[in-house]
C-alpha cells in the first residue's frame, strides 16, 4: 500500500536545517535502499512542506519514522500527516482503472 507523508516545517528551515540534513537523508535513503521510500522531496515555493511516498503495508512504520526524524526530534517539523494513497493511473498504480 502507497502512503504519504507530509511535514509541515518551521520559518526559516532552509538554514535551520544544516546540522541536521545529513542524517534525515541518510535516514531516509535507508529507506529508500530497503524499498519502503519511492520519493521524498520538498513541496511548495516556500519549502514549507515535504511529502515523501512510501511503500508499506502497515502505516505505523511510517509514523515511526516521522517521529524519530531527525528533523523531528530538533523541533523543525511543527506537525505532519500520513495518508493512504490509493493509486489508479500510471504504470505503477495499484489499482489501476482504465475507462
Amino acid at each position: 500500500m502507497y502512503y504519504l507523508l507530509r511535514y509541515h516545517y518551521v520559518d526559516d528551515m532552509a538554514t535551520l536545517r544544516e546540522p541536521h540534513r545529513a542524517a534525515h537523508l541518510s535516514r531516509l535513503w535507508q529507506e529508500a535502499d530497503a524499498g519502503r521510500v519511492t520519493l521524498a522531496g520538498v513541496a511548495g515555493e516556500a519549502g514549507r512542506e515535504a511529502v515523501i511516498m512510501w511503500d508499506v503495508e502497515d502505516p505505523a512504520v511510517v509514523s515511526a519514522f516521522a517521529e524519530a526524524d531527525p528533523y523531528m526530534m530538533a523541533g523543525l517539523i511543527t506537525s505532519y500527516d500520513v495518508m493512504p494513497w490509493r493509486t489508479v493511473v500510471g504504470e505503477n498504480a495499484q489499482f489501476p482503472v482504465r475507462p
